[in-house]
């Protein structure tokens, strides 16, 4: 949003993060036309309130589309399920005749078929982008010494890419911990992050 607004486009988020009166305000700016886009996470969406407030958006005829993010979250036995992301369909319950899009980009032929039943999409389109993604880099090795490996990965990268930052994906916070401090054991500016660290 921060980066929209940078360029002049009228949006705001609704999040867990929104005071009461914030929340009211973005409210406000989109029944009275002043905002093209508004953000909002799943579990703030479809609450009652919040589903009562998209019904009176789209009675006054405020409402273009709706469009889910990292769709590939409805699914139940996805590897990031999460629960809200299955009452998404409610919303097209309150606001019928409004477009819905789902958009992921880590959906097989079955994961797209899941989110397109979940969501209730009826005679949609399905649009499938390249999954080539230039600036990444997969590989699959043995682990031995993780951190000594993280760090000529991260040698590697700067040989190849320049300076900048590297992102290292670990498997629980306790290992992002360690790692991280492993990290800075060995001069570089690492610093942990997870969902157990506060806002």
């Amino acid at each position: 949003v921060r980066v929209l607004e940078l360029f002049g486009y009228p949006s705001a988020a609704l999040h867990s993060g929104v005071d009461y009166d914030d929340a009211a305000a973005i409210e406000r700016s989109l029944i009275e036309g002043e905002l093209d886009l508004v953000l909002i996470s799943p579990a703030r969406a479809v609450t009652g309130s919040f589903k009562t407030f998209l019904a009176k958006l789209h009675d006054a005829g405020r409402l273009g589309a709706l469009a889910v993010d990292e769709a590939h979250c409805i699914r139940h036995w996805g590897h990031d399920f999460r629960p809200e992301y299955r009452r998404l369909r409610e919303l097209r319950e309150v606001c019928p005749g409004v477009g819905m899009q789902a958009f992921t980009a880590t959906a097989t032929p079955r994961v797209r078929e899941d989110i397109a039943r979940q969501l209730g999409l009826v005679d949609h389109e399905v649009l499938v982008g390249t999954f080539d993604r230039p600036n990444l880099t997969y590989r699959v090795v043995p682990r031995q010494r993780p951190v000594e490996q993280i760090a000529k990965l991260i040698e590697t990268s700067r040989e190849k890419h320049g300076p900048g930052g590297v992102i290292v994906y670990c498997l629980s916070r306790r290992e992002t911990e360690e790692i991280a401090g492993s990290l800075k054991d060995h001069s570089y500016d690492a610093r942990a992050y997870h969902a157990g660290m506060t806002s």
